[in-house]
Order: structure tokens, then sequence, then C-alpha cells
């Protein structure tokens, strides 16, 4: 056991001088290239600055044009990729930050988003009884995908916050609060509609605690519901028609995908595939996903129910793994959109990244962080965050099939923790 601890710390010691040294490496290059930096949030930040005016962000030209104005670039990207296809209610919360200039609500809004993530990861270590969740929470920041969040200016911060709250609370039976928390659904539905249905999966047969958790989301839903009328309830028909339009015609340059719909890129022209999200195999790879999803999390569940409060670490896998898979099968992800993998990956390492001193999941997270890393490094000419989120979901259902996981009811005292994964010594 001295020589496994030994081996974990090695390898943690390891991966995190890889994540340091790929991100300062990566970030030194890419941040001089302007049209990175800050890209995506110059279309959050103008579309608020139209919500501001009473100017519709869909459609037309006033968005491009106002982006031009925001933050000139000569090389701008227009087309799909530059359209507003949030719901309104998201544009209009970002109103108070254009009332500063563009690179100052940059900042703000980056500065909070991480301090969001590194605090939901702080607490979700904490939940999986990590001695030191400070040192995961940090971590968490220097993942690829989390910089690259922070570099375009993303929302996924903010959303791996909510999950990681979300988690929190079904692990303390904070139903109704977790409910709330999932209203953050709305803002990416393509990655988060299937954690509801998990978690309440995870409640059954508990039927009011069910009901206390679609409450808590119904009451949040309906609170953005009200207050989206409020402001403007044209906009969401505006809205719903740019999302068909967006999803009709996504681009075949949309070569960063991150689930397996980016690899549809590599197959031969004559089998006449397409990318577009209502087009085929799309919509066959989005139903045996679902399908994939419901076996993987009804079999875990009924493995390991009923849930024993010190089995927090068995609960999590049951709903971060089905995410997971979710996340590799969805037909619209990215790079930053990959931080919702970061659950899993604290799942999968164990407390303090016991687990690490496996050759299996070492080698799976490594491939993770290199995949997206070297996939923006050669500006997104060679599609590589499959393999990384694959690799991921790989060991993740690894860890489920050879159960059981660290408990905190088992011997407790490093020395003795129990890994329960003799199969891979």
């Amino acid at each position: 056991m001295v020589t496994e601890l030994k081996r974990s710390r090695l390898a943690t010691t390891g991966i995190v001088g890889l994540l340091l040294g790929c991100g300062v490496f990566a970030l030194s290059r890419l941040i001089p290239q302007s049209v990175y930096l800050g890209g995506d949030f110059r279309v959050f930040y103008s579309a608020a600055l139209l919500v501001r005016h009473g100017i519709s962000p869909y459609g037309g030209h006033a968005l491009l044009l106002t982006e031009q104005h925001v933050r000139y670039l000569a090389a701008a990207q227009h087309g799909l990729r530059s359209n507003f296809t949030y719901l309104p209610i998201v544009a209009w919360v970002l109103i108070p930050l254009t009332y500063l200039p563009f690179w100052t609500g940059y900042v703000i809004f980056s500065v909070v988003s991480a301090a969001a993530a590194a605090t939901g990861v702080y607490a979700l270590a904490r939940t999986l009884n990590w001695s030191a969740p400070w040192a995961a929470a940090m971590c968490s920041l220097v993942v690829w995908c989390s910089l690259w969040t922070l570099v375009v200016g993303q929302w996924d911060s903010l959303i791996l916050a909510a999950v990681a709250g979300v988690l929190v609370l079904r692990v303390r039976s904070a139903n109704f609060a977790a409910g709330l928390l999932l209203t953050v659904t709305w803002v990416k539905p393509q990655l988060l509609l299937p954690l509801a249905p998990l978690v309440a999966l995870t409640l059954w047969p508990h039927r009011r605690e069910i009901l206390r958790l679609l409450g808590g989301l119904g009451t949040g839903t309906a609170v953005g519901l009200v207050v989206q009328v409020l402001v403007s309830r044209t906009e969401l028909f505006a809205w719903w028609s740019s999302l068909q339009h967006f999803a009709r015609g996504i681009p075949a340059d949309q070569g960063s995908l991150a689930g397996i719909e980016g690899l549809i890129g590599y197959a031969p022209a004559a089998w006449h595939l397409t990318d577009a999200v209502t087009g085929f195999p799309d919509v066959e790879i989005i139903a045996f996903t679902v399908v994939a999803v419901g076996v993987v999390a009804v079999r875990i569940v009924m493995k390991n129910r009923p849930f024993q409060p010190h089995e927090s670490e068995a609960l999590m896998l049951a709903l971060t793994l089905p995410l997971g898979l979710w996340l590799a099968g969805t037909p619209y992800d990215h790079i930053n959109d990959l931080m919702l993998l970061i659950p899993l990956a604290m799942v999968i390492v164990g407390p303090d990244a016991l687990r690490l001193g496996k050759p299996l999941y070492l080698v799976g997270l490594v491939a993770f962080q290199l995949s997206t890393y070297v996939e923006a490094l050669v500006g997104f000419r060679v599609n590589l965050a499959p393999w990384g989120v694959l690799a991921v979901c790989v060991c993740g259902l690894w860890l489920a099939a050879v159960k059981p996981l660290i408990r905190e009811g088992a011997d407790v005292d490093a020395g003795s923790l129990r890994l329960g994964e003799d199969e891979l010594a």
C-alpha cells in the first residue's frame, strides 16, 4: 500500500505539472492572438448591449455590427458561429456589464466565473472526502478546458459551479435547493437536459423527495419565465426561430465539436454524413446516447440503492458518469463545455487523487488534458477532443464495473484505504 500511495502522489505531481506547463505555454501562444481573447464574451456583451437599447439580438446584422463597434477585429468571424442563440434572459442578466468598457466587463465576468467554479469544486471535493479540497479547486482551474473557458469568456465556469452545487445538495438531501440550481439547465440545455432526470432517478422510490426536486426546478423556471415575459416576451419567438435556424445549418467548419459529432468530419465524403443537428446521423447518435445514459444510470442506481449517507462517491458516480456519456453523444459541445467532466474526473481519481496510481486512470486523464490542449494549440485544424472525452468515459465505465468504491465508512486511514480495483494492480 505504501508503494500504491507513492505512485499516486508521483502521478498527481506529474499531472499538476503537466496542467501548469501546458496552460502557461498555450496561453503565451494564444492570448496575443486577440481573436481568441474574449471572443465569446464579445458576442454576449454585444447581445446585452442590444437588449439594453431595446433591439433584438437575433437575426439581421445588428449583432454583427455591434460586435465590431464593441471590439473591432479585422478578421472577425461572421456567420452562424457569431449568432446569439441563448435565451433572451441570458443577455438581460449581463446588461449591468454593458455600462462598463468591454475589457473591464470581460475581466469582471472572468474573475466571478473562476471564483464560482473554484468554490463549487471545493465544496464537491469536501463532499468526496478530499483532505485538501483547495488542491482540487486549484487544479480544476488549470485544466485546459477551464483555461480556454476563461480565455474566450464562456458560461461554463458558472454552469460547473451550479452543477457542483446540485451534486452537493443532492448528497445532503436538500432536494428543493438542488432543483432551484437545476434551473441553470436552460442556459445550455443541450448539455444538461439529463441531469434533472438523473437526480430524480437516484431519489426513487421516495416520491416526496422527487416532488421537492421538481418543485425547485419548476419554481426557478417559472421565475425566469416571468422575468423574461416582463422584459420582452416577443423575444422568445425570435430566439426559438434563431435556434431552429442554427440547428439546421451548423457549418461544416465547426471542427472543434467535442463529442462524437466531432468525429464525423473524418468520415469519407461518400458516406454523405452531415454535422447539422437535425441531419443523419445526429438523430441516431442522440437516440443511442439516450439509451446508453439510461442503461448505465439504472445499472449503477440498482447496484447501490438505497444510497447511504456515507456512500457519497457511489451517488456521485451515478450522476456524473451518465452525464459524461451524454456529453460524449450530445450533438453540440466544445472544449469549454468539457468543464462539466470535472466532477466525473474527481470521482474517477478518488479522494486526494489516490487512484492516479492506476495506469488506466492516469493514461485516460492525461489523454483528456492533452487532446484538448493540442487541439487548441494547432488552431483547431485537428479535432482530438472527442478522443479525450471518450477516454474519460471509458475510465468512468471501468470504475463502475470494478466497484466497490472508496467509502468513508471503510478503512479511512491512508495506509489501509481500500481502492476496490485489484484487477488493475
